[in-house]
């Protein structure tokens, strides 16, 4: 479910996140277990010590996004999972 996606959103992901975070050990899973777990991130840092999860994104009346919250997972040199972060971003 938390791959389930509308036409433009992860419905899913808003109520997920918490018990994702909360129940579920992220912090010391290789990057493979993590895709395994939750599968392929959105997007990825230049030097591929964090990757991104799309929680939501708000369009408001436009074709561009205006505001969001995404799941941050940090990743050490090894490629290990280190912590998270939830961003909420607005344009």
């Amino acid at each position: 479910m938390w791959n389930t996606k509308d036409d433009i959103a992860y419905a899913n992901r808003p109520a997920m996140v918490d018990d994702l975070v909360q129940h579920h050990q992220i912090k010391g899973l290789t990057y493979r277990q993590l895709i395994d777990a939750i599968g392929e991130p959105q997007q990825f840092e230049k030097d591929s010590t964090e990757v991104y999860y799309e929680i939501e994104t708000n369009y408001g009346s436009d074709i561009d996004p205006v505001s969001g919250k995404d799941l941050i997972i940090k990743l050490n040199k090894d490629s290990i999972v280190t912590g998270y972060q939830i961003r909420e971003w607005k344009h």
